[in-house]
């Protein structure tokens, strides 16, 4: 399923077959294009900040990396283990906070439903949405979402779009 997911997100197909005592054949079919892409590096200093940053997720092990990640380029980082622990978060300390990460997928509250109680509550506060599984891509909604797995830049450099 992932892999289907990523390569028709992409524009490409998947083919499978498989015989019996012969094992199974896997095919992936790929768009090919004469563009090429150069991915400028930003430097350390081009990714620092030092606004206040909610990071929304069911995994202590996200939240404690991301924050140490963010802490260490200057930002100033909130964490939340649930949906409605960042509502109560964003209720005592919401004038400080920019910017709010919150993964998609959690038990009780989902990223979804709490982006939804965010925009009801503080409809200036930014948003963006993480997740470990395959959407679609495209729209203007692409910059406010980052998949998992990403890279420090990755986030960083999300991070410094969403609050640009």
């Amino acid at each position: 399923a992932w892999v289907y997911g990523i390569v028709t997100n992409h524009g490409g197909t998947v083919a499978i077959s498989s015989r019996n005592n012969e094992g199974t054949l896997v095919r992936l079919y790929l768009p090919a294009q004469r563009k090429i892409v150069r991915d400028r590096m930003l430097l350390d200093d081009d990714l620092r900040g030092n606004q206040t940053i909610l990071m929304v997720d069911d995994e202590e092990l996200l939240l404690t990396m991301g924050q140490m990640l963010l802490s260490e380029f200057g930002y100033q980082v909130l964490t939340a283990n649930s949906g409605e622990r960042a509502l109560e978060m964003v209720a005592q300390h919401g004038d400080k906070i920019a910017l709010v990460i919150t993964d998609l997928v959690m038990p009780g509250m989902s990223g979804r439903q709490l982006i939804e109680r965010l925009k009801q509550l503080s409809p200036g506060l930014r948003l963006l949405s993480v997740s470990g599984y395959v959407r679609a891509s495209g729209g203007d909604e692409d910059d406010l979402y980052l998949q998992k797995p990403f890279t420090s830049q990755e986030l960083l450099r999300k991070v410094k779009n969403a609050l640009a």
